[in-house]
């Protein structure tokens, strides 16, 4: 009970202030006990920050955005209702400040004056807002100050390499327009894209300056933002992976936390940590990080980590002793940002799910949990979904409402749009997954009881049912119609959401699609086995849509590795963005496979244009060499090689190119013949039939693309792609053919390829298996 008093001598004095401190303000432990027998010491203010900051960084103050107002002479001024605070956790919030009483001296005379505030929360923040005084101040002008003082772009860096959020009304109820010098962001919504699209990246480092018009009443106020938008980087193909995750099982406060595993197969994964030692360590909000999901910008150097902001251990574990996990969990996700995979930001906080209605009385919704995010190609912008229970009943007699899936687009991963209920069945969904396949739909998978598979052309579409069934004959142009239960899928119905939640969807790497049966096994499917503790249990898919279980198969040749692996996401990245994260995080040893022999495309020479490129192929023996990979050029100023194998024809001339494995090396003649033309050096096949394009830009021919399957709902009709002049093959009519692609490493031709699936059939093998190792 709380009691105050003026004169600690007088004990008539003392009184009880439990008007001024009721006691639902005193701090509650993590199970639900009020503080007891203690003392309170008086600290100064930078004490107490210190202390916050230490102890409670969501209600410490990191720093304030500046306040202005304005005023006529002799008119008292309208101070702003909230000041805009960042948390030393990241978070920002607007919250309501207790002004100082205003003197009608300080508005007498033209002049500004300032006028002290407290903010009302925790903080207790002191703020300050500038009050300026004149004759010919104009209605709205203070608060259209306020508004284009508190513009962010781009989380306030000035180096740009992806599109932009440009807001377009400020928290005092200005309106903003933006106006941009170039025409390399779009200040405009057009064709259903929001202003702010980067449209391209320039040749070299570009200066831009965006102008923000902000009006409020009479008064109009601009403000320049001047960025540099970079260079335009080369995407190189993708043949490795990163998975980041977290592990254990809540024992430690490190299970929680960032690991990364890489792989040059997408079979056999290496740990880069030991147990307790995380890649990545959050520090803000729960000071815990699940669920992790990596995501990479289309202009390809932009990546951005988001997670689960939970600690599980910090909370005092799961079940009867902490039976308030699911209802009142952080509304914020944890973001970490980076451009190379290397060099990362310090975390923060980002709030996505504030704004969902509580319902039953409650002040809030319950948590974010298990964000996932994809690229929209054509509305330019993230689509990033997660799972919320927003109706929770109370503690003590009750069971939580089911859990919903939310969306909600970014463009920075700071400002989102409000939630939209994304998945609202009768039962609670607490993950899904989602990925664009080849065939143009949307697939998701979702942990719900019998772990449903659905599809769309429509990510946005909503879904409102009391089972995932009911959307079976639904239209997957515009709905999300369902195709199957994991468990009939993969001939298993044991495989349920009783054991399995997490789902995560990737797509294999071209030249690591295992052939199963017959299949191409193109993309993955990881199930996370909670009920057991056992982590991840990998499964394949040669096509998502296909209700034929021959078409889904377990990953029984999947190794993840001594470290449990939870909840996560698998990354396609470069060799190059291999070897520097391997260089940067990996502190466990990776025993060397030598190559023996390498070849580069079957090839001793090639003619090139100036200005022409072509990809060199290699194929390693053996195919799991751990061995790195190194190109050079005789002369470099004839032409050029880069980490991925790609040469670029600079002036007539002839250079040798070698590339080199461990102890093996190779050569290649390249000539190099006046302007650039198509020489056609790299064929392709058209459908699963059709003829392969020649070396020289021979048409390939027409395939077949494959005849209908009564139960695949997603079975292709039409024939494959004609081969044009150059070797390249367009995209046909749903075809299923193969086709030859650039390699970095295998690059195995046609006919080669053929006669390995011989030579396999001959010997009774029934998987079919191509693999090159990079650095």
């Amino acid at each position: 009970m709380p009691m105050a008093t003026t004169d600690i001598s007088d004990a008539s004095k003392w009184q009880v202030v439990g008007d001024k401190m009721p006691e639902a303000n005193f701090p509650t432990n993590s199970d639900g006990g009020k503080p007891r027998h203690g003392t309170v010491l008086p600290v100064t203010r930078a004490q107490y920050q210190k202390v916050l900051e230490a102890y409670a960084p969501g209600i410490a103050v990191k720093s304030v955005d500046a306040m202005n107002a304005a005023t006529k002479t002799g008119v008292a001024p309208t101070l702003p209702k909230t000041a805009h605070l960042t948390m030393a956790d990241g978070t920002q919030k607007d919250v309501a400040v207790e002004w100082d009483e205003v003197k009608a001296g300080s508005y007498a005379k033209p002049g500004t004056f300032t006028v002290k505030g407290v903010a009302q929360d925790d903080s207790r923040m002191p703020v300050e807002v500038v009050v300026t005084v004149g004759a010919d101040i104009a209605e709205g002008e203070a608060e259209a100050k306020s508004d284009a003082a508190n513009i962010t772009l781009n989380g306030g860096e000035t180096d740009v390499r992806t599109s932009l959020t440009l807001p377009t009304a400020g928290t005092n109820g200005s309106t903003i327009a933006w106006k941009s010098d170039s025409d390399l962001i779009t200040t405009s919504d057009k064709d259903g894209v929001k202003a702010g699209y980067l449209s391209k990246r320039p040749a070299k480092d570009t200066k831009v300056t965006l102008t923000a018009t902000v009006k409020n009443g009479d008064a109009t106020v601009t403000r320049e933002f001047t960025l540099t938008i970079k260079a335009e980087v080369k995407k190189g193909k993708t043949t490795d992976y990163l998975f980041a995750h977290f592990t254990g099982s809540e024992g430690s406060a490190t299970d929680e936390q960032m690991y990364f595993a890489t792989s040059k197969n997408g079979l056999t994964w290496h740990d880069t940590r030991d147990a307790g030692d995380p890649v990545l360590t959050s520090n803000v909000g729960e000071s815990g990080v699940r669920d992790p999901y990596l995501v990479r910008s289309p202009e390809g150097d932009k990546f951005y980590l988001i997670a689960t902001d939970l600690s599980i251990y910090h909370r005092g574990g799961w079940g009867k002793d902490n039976p308030a996990v699911n209802y009142n969990g952080s509304l914020n996700l944890v973001v970490w940002e980076s451009t190379d995979l290397v060099n990362w930001s310090t975390p923060y906080l980002t709030d996505v799910a504030s704004r969902i209605p509580a319902g039953n009385g409650k002040t809030q919704a319950a948590m974010a949990w298990a964000p996932e995010a994809l690229w929209d190609e054509q509305a330019k912008q993230y689509i990033v979904y997660w799972a919320t229970t927003s109706s929770a009943d109370e503690q003590s007699g009750g069971t939580a409402d089911p859990t919903n899936m939310y969306y909600s687009t970014t463009r920075d991963f700071r400002t989102f749009t409000d939630p939209v209920k994304w998945i609202d069945w009768k039962e609670s969904v607490i993950d899904t997954t989602m990925i664009k396949a080849d065939d143009g739909y949307y697939y998701r998978v979702s942990a719900k009881d019998k772990l449903p598979v659905e599809r769309t052309k429509n990510p946005y579409a909503t879904t409102v049912s009391a089972r995932p069934e009911d959307s079976k004959d639904a239209n997957p142009e515009t709905d999300w119609q369902f195709v199957g239960n994991f468990g009939d899928l993969v001939g298993n119905a044991g495989w349920t959401g009783a054991s399995l939640e997490g789902p995560e969807l990737f797509r294999y790497n071209d030249d690591d699609v295992l052939a199963k049966d017959g299949k191409s096994m193109k993309y993955g499917l990881m199930w996370d086995q909670f009920a057991s503790g056992k982590g991840y249990l990998p499964f394949y898919s040669a096509d998502l849509g296909s209700t034929d279980t021959a078409d889904w198969a377990q990953a029984s040749e999947v190794n993840f590795g001594a470290l449990k692996k939870r909840h996560g996401t698998i990354l396609p990245i470069t060799a190059a963005e291999y070897r520097a994260v391997m260089k940067a995080f990996n502190k466990k040893t990776v025993d060397r496979v030598p190559a023996t022999s390498v070849t580069i495309d079957g090839r001793g020479t090639i003619d090139l244009g100036v200005g022409d490129t072509a990809t060199l192929n290699v194929k390693i023996e053996p195919a799991d060499s751990t061995d790195d990979i190194t190109w050079s050029s005789s002369d470099g100023t004839v032409a050029s090689v880069d980490a991925e194998g790609v040469v670029t024809g600079l002036k007539t001339g002839t250079a040798v190119i070698t590339v080199k494995v461990g102890d093996a090396t190779a050569t290649v003649t390249v000539t190099v013949k006046g302007n650039g033309s198509d020489n056609g050096n790299n064929g392709a096949t058209g459908g699963e039939n059709g003829g392969t394009g020649g070396e020289n830009g021979n048409a390939g021919g027409t395939g077949n693309g494959g005849q209908e399957r009564p139960n695949n709902p997603s079975a292709p009709s039409g024939t494959g792609g004609q081969g044009d002049d150059g070797g390249k093959t367009p995209a046909g009519d749903n075809r299923s053919g193969g086709e030859t692609r650039s390699l970095s490493k295998t690059g195995v031709a046609v006919a080669s390829i053929v006669g390995v699936i011989v030579l396999l059939a001959v010997a009774g093998t029934a998987l079919a298996m191509w693999r090159r190792r990079l650095s």
